[in-house]
Parts: C-alpha cells; structure tokens; sequence
C-alpha cells in the first residue's frame, strides 16, 4: 500500500513536469503557456510536499 500511494505521488509530479516542460517548448513567446507551466510546476511541488508530509506522519506514528 506504501508502495503504490508513494509511485502514485511520483508519477503525478512527473505528469505535471512533462507537461511544465511541453508548454514551455510550445510557447516559448506565449505568456499564457509560461502560466501554465509555472502552474503545472506548482502542482509537481505540492505532490512532493503532499508526500513528504504523509511520510513524516507515518514515521512519527511508528
């Protein structure tokens, strides 16, 4: 269970940074897009934060 909740988190932050890096190869002169990417940024940064919490829980717990 550990195991699968810890790649869920993983794969969610690579998602976002995928698409981070796809809207900045796209529109490099887009404002929008480099809002995008900065959102899609954010997103990777809270589900590493999101997991890292849930650990530190878990460890103190035990």
């Amino acid at each position: 269970m550990e195991t699968d909740a810890r790649d869920k988190y993983i794969d969610l932050a690579e998602i976002n940074l995928l698409y981070a890096r796809a809207e900045l190869q796209a529109g490099i002169s887009d404002a929008a897009a480099l809002l995008r990417s900065f959102e899609h940024i954010e997103r990777a940064l809270k589900n590493i934060r999101t997991h890292k919490r849930a650990t530190a829980k878990r460890a103190r717990a035990a």
